[in-house]
């Protein structure tokens, strides 16, 4: 049905900028900035491009902030200029209130999606223990009951993220890494790994629902 005359444009929302995310012009412009700045990898740092931006799109969705979008294509190219330059920088998506995407993605992890997830993952390369940490995250994720009790969890308070990583991390042999009656020397370096596993996961979800074009969380 068409506007009928004289009535307001249709308000551009993330929704439309994650559907622009999905195209082939989405693509063509990832791969133009990827080729720019002489980055390898080739599809492969395309495809984490995309799965970045979507990843940003969604945290900036879940803000208070008024999301203003005049045109999805613009705001999306704005995305991925920012994302194509972190990763030249070989910088880290920030991940602000990541912890809302972890327990929107609880939902999602039904065997199937569960299965595509860990084939995600053994498509990108990656060092041994965020590999073997990622995975031990997803299998937490989906069967909550399987963390063994005598693995570390943080204290009362801790994000549900967080309390899948520590034995995630655990697993994947990062044992040095807690503390012992002696205190926490280890803090930052935890939560830099932290991030480093959630980051993983998160984009592995990404590249998930852009393929499915499933981003209604």
């Amino acid at each position: 049905m068409s506007e009928q005359a004289g009535s307001p444009p249709r308000v551009a929302s993330g929704d439309d900028v994650l559907d622009w995310l999905r195209t082939a012009d989405a693509r063509a412009v990832a791969a133009r900035l990827v080729t720019s700045r002489r980055l390898p990898g080739g599809d492969a740092t395309v495809d984490d491009a995309l799965a970045s931006a979507a990843v940003s799109m969604l945290q900036r969705m879940r803000s208070s902030t008024p999301l203003d979008v005049r045109s999805p294509g613009g705001y999306g190219r704005a995305v991925l200029v920012s994302v194509v330059r972190l990763i030249s920088q070989g910088r880290d998506l920030p991940l602000d209130g990541f912890g809302e995407f972890a327990e929107l993605d609880v939902e999602l992890v039904d065997p199937l999606a569960g299965d595509e997830v860990r084939m995600v993952f053994e498509q990108r390369p990656a060092e041994p223990w965020l590999a073997s940490a990622a995975l031990a995250y997803l299998v937490y994720l989906m069967f909550p009951g399987v963390v063994p009790d005598h693995a570390p969890a943080p204290k009362a308070g801790a994000t549900p993220d967080q309390a899948r990583c520590w034995p995630a991390l655990w697993f994947a042999g990062e044992r040095d890494l807690f503390p012992d009656d002696d205190g926490d020397p280890n803090r930052r370096t935890r939560a830099r790994r932290i991030e480093k596993v959630l980051a993983r996961v998160e984009l592995a979800f990404a590249r998930l629902r852009l393929a499915r074009g499933d981003h209604d969380g």
